[in-house]
């Protein structure tokens, strides 16, 4: 898929904003905007491969973190098996497509982008009664 407004065949890619109205500005789709785009890729599809590519998408993500960068997933390229095999087969050249991330620095003169959305912890966790008994004086 191209941008028509370009003149040329760059390829554009579909754009999923997570955090909804929080965002104070919309995403841009502008080729020039100083972000990079990483590919993720493993050498097998196998159940393996899918785990340790996550680890290193986590690593990534965190690193990014890190240094400030800002990082957006992009999966819903290769989320359609008839896209994933073409980027797999023309692009990768044959490495298995995980993970399509878009990577940049946010302009000095942006507002912060808050946090999206999250559970609050009453919600994913159930609380207990009484603490756990002391393993070493427990009765067997």
């Amino acid at each position: 898929m191209s941008d028509p407004g370009r003149g040329d065949d760059a390829p554009t890619f579909p754009l999923q904003n997570v955090a909804g109205a929080e965002l104070p500005a919309p995403l841009t789709t502008d080729p020039d905007d100083g972000t990079w785009l990483a590919l993720l890729v493993t050498r097998e599809d196998g159940r393996l491969a899918r785990l340790r590519a996550g680890e290193a998408l986590s690593s990534v993500l965190l690193e990014a973190t890190v240094v400030g960068m800002a990082a957006q997933p992009v999966t819903q390229l290769l989320q359609v098996p008839e896209l994933r095999a073409r980027v797999r087969d023309e692009v990768t050249g044959g490495l298995v497509p995980h993970v399509l991330l878009r990577l940049g620095w946010a302009s000095s003169s942006a507002p912060p982008v808050p946090p999206t959305g999250r559970r609050g912890l009453a919600d994913v966790l159930e609380p207990w009664d009484a603490p756990w008994p002391d393993p070493a004086t427990a009765e067997p």
